[in-house]
């Protein structure tokens, strides 16, 4: 008897007088060669004493399999504690597959589970992640790994491929990166225990350059085996695993787990899923949806694990505040001199003698933050359709020049002086969904309420906690979609940026103390 795979099916052949045959339902008798055919590959491995060496293969590269661990209680530092859903659901979830989806949803923790997981069941780590998170990853690496010194690699440009440590405990290394041969190269000699996809929903381009490098084949000048198996636990990472429509989340599960979806074909699993029509060229479009309940049950029977904000309310704090590092400071040397003198005198209040300094270095830190954070709007709006931002300045000229970056999508601009009839028109059109993003400055922050917002993001901010705070309450107010909202804080790296907003913070628990 042989097991062997072709044409996206396991068959066993050459049967002979043996009175071993396949039962299950999952199989099937093909009478014209007296086979068994399925596309089940659990079906399959009972037979795996007669498999080929490349059903072999397929079984230890792309099978869902249990690992035996004797405890799955995370491990994280002492003094931190994880959220109940992670620690009970979120991490177990990570340890006891050798192949997990962690699907929960924004602002859930997705990385801090990923590192107690680590933390857990020790062993070398790829994180791979879009190029502006890699310097976050590292920073929650410090706050959330078990030694509080661990050895972290990042992979950055070639110029600086000789300088990667790849015995490093957390190797992070850009999705961008994925398909230089000699980050390939590095990635294969290394025995990682863990890799790690954050974003993955970037990967949903079949044929992709770096599709094709994390999972195998050939396209243009990329050749790779496949990056992400050879561990014990490949793990990979999403807030939105579907950003608009079902066949977007094909590349990903037959790149990752095929038998989530049987080994269908592309054409299959839009035929099955996608509620296939044919458009009036006779060209079958895969743009719709259909059989949802069958597709949400095939993933999360083992594969992916889903989590809403809504389900865990009561383990979230009404806001959930984050603070993205830019990975990568774009001001001149004289800039940064200037910033590295007033950080040294810093004490959380600005002296009057600094003043004037500091409003130049303010000015200067808003507009080096341009380019990234536009990058970073156009990457949220893109890739989710469900996103609507406001994003806060505080400069004039730096509000317009990320207006003018972000033109794209007619984005409304509230600065100083606009009157109560323009002021009433965005806001409606924001409101009624026929606008994703608000940018403006301290002039959005009393009279706007902006319940439909997914999240604010600050490019730059006041040297007064309660009026950040203000500024974070026009998405979060009464009628509002949830119960949460979402703010991130954009810094350069080592700057005086940083110790502001940990000023602020100790700020607004005291005033919080008097007040309420």
């Amino acid at each position: 008897m042989n097991l062997t795979f072709t044409d996206r099916k396991f068959t066993l052949t050459n049967l002979g007088t043996t009175s071993i045959s396949p039962t299950s339902s999952y199989w099937t008798f093909n009478h014209a060669n007296k086979s068994y055919q399925t596309k089940n590959i659990k079906a399959a491995h009972a037979y795996k004493n007669y498999a080929s060496d490349t059903v072999k293969n397929i079984f230890n590269k792309l099978m869902i399999a249990d690992v035996s661990l004797k405890s799955v209680a995370p491990l994280v530092p002492s003094h931190l504690k994880l959220k109940d859903f992670q620690e009970k659901r979120g991490v177990p979830f990570l340890l006891k597959q050798n192949k997990t989806y962690l699907a929960h949803q924004p602002g859930l923790g997705k990385s801090a589970q990923a590192i107690a997981a680590v933390n857990t069941s020790p062993g070398p780590a790829l994180i791979i992640v879009p190029s502006f998170l890699k310097i976050n990853w590292a920073r929650e690496i410090t706050k959330w790994a078990i030694n509080p010194y661990p050895n972290i690699a990042i992979i950055e440009d070639t110029g600086k491929q000789y300088k990667v440590d790849w015995s490093a405990d957390f190797v992070i290394c850009p999705h961008s990166m994925l398909t230089k041969p000699w980050v390939m190269d590095g990635i294969l000699a290394n025995e990682f225990k863990f890799k790690i996809v954050d974003e993955v929903q970037n990967f949903k381009t079949p044929g992709a350059a770096r599709s094709t490098a994390l999972w195998g084949g050939q396209v243009e000048k990329v050749k790779s085996p496949g990056l992400m198996f050879d561990c014990d636990h490949e793990i990979y990472l999403s807030g939105t695993p579907l950003l608009s429509k079902p066949i977007d989340i094909y590349p990903i599960l037959y790149g990752a787990a095929p038998e989530v979806c049987d080994f269908m074909s592309y054409n299959d699993f839009g035929f099955r899923y996608c509620g296939a029509f044919q458009d009036r060229r006779g060209v079958w479009n895969f743009n719709g949806s259909s059989r949802e309940a069958e597709l949400h049950e095939r993933l999360t029977n083992k594969f992916m694990q889903i989590i809403q904000k809504k389900d865990v309310l009561k383990d979230l704090p009404k806001k959930i505040r984050s603070v993205l590092v830019m990975d990568k400071d774009p001001r001149d040397a004289e800039a940064r001199a200037l910033d590295k003198e007033l950080l040294k005198s810093f004490d959380g209040n600005i002296k009057p003698a600094t003043m004037a300094q500091y409003a130049r270095l303010h000015h200067i830190n808003g507009r080096a933050k341009i380019n990234w954070v536009a990058d970073l709007v156009h990457y949220y709006l893109i890739n989710d359709q469900s996103e609507k931002i406001i994003l806060y300045g505080y400069h004039r000229d730096v509000c317009e020049k990320l207006a003018e970056r972000l033109a794209h999508f007619k984005p409304d601009l509230v600065l100083g002086g606009l009157n109560d009839k323009d002021r009433t028109q965005i806001i409606d059109r924001f409101q009624n969904g026929f606008g994703r993003l608000i940018i403006g400055n301290e002039a959005m922050n009393l009279g706007f309420t902006l319940t439909k917002a997914t999240r604010t993001i600050h490019a730059e901010y006041s040297t007064l906690p309660k009026v950040n705070e203000q500024a974070e309450d026009r998405a979060n107010r009464i009628g509002a979609e949830g119960d949460y909202s979402y703010h991130q804080y954009i810094v350069l790296p080592n700057s005086l940026d940083e110790a502001r907003l940990r000023t602020f913070d100790r700020r607004e628990t005291s005033i919080n103390k008097i007040i309420y």
